[in-house]
């Protein structure tokens, strides 16, 4: 059995950890990665890297981050498909998902809303932008 100093102990630090604002990026370029990690580490926030979109759902119900990149073209699931998937998790539904794509077309952008990505950012990415949605979708 824990005892209350365990029990308030666990509490302090469960707080801390939901105090840190989480990027989570899902994109299986490593120079995406890296741009993202740099951009968000210069404003003081916690990157999240997920390459792998088949660990992506496990990986963002462990984390709860605040915002997350999401790219639309990746191998095995793609980022429309793991979209839906994100909005079908009653923990992740309230997360803003932003996709990244090289695509900058009308059809991508309606069918990004369509599975319930919040805005719709093009690559390359720019600093100026991510910085911009983050503060648009998430009171930062």
């Amino acid at each position: 059995p824990m005892t209350p100093v365990a029990n308030i102990s666990q509490l302090i630090e469960k707080q801390q950890h939901q105090e840190i604002f989480r990027i989570a990026c899902i994109d299986d370029s490593a120079h995406i990665q890296k741009q993202m990690q740099q951009i968000t580490s210069h404003a003081g926030w916690q990157f999240v890297e997920i390459q792998d979109s088949i660990k992506a759902l496990p990986s963002l119900l462990e984390l709860l981050p605040h915002i997350i990149f999401l790219d639309l073209v990746m191998p095995i699931a793609n980022g429309y498909e793991l979209c839906a998937q994100i909005r079908r998790v009653n923990a992740l539904k309230a997360i803003p998902v932003v996709i990244l794509t090289n695509k900058d077309g009308a059809i991508d952008r309606m069918r990004a809303r369509f599975v319930g990505a919040d805005d719709f950012l093009t690559k390359p990415i720019q600093p100026a932008q991510v910085l911009e949605i983050v503060r648009q979708k998430v009171r930062v």
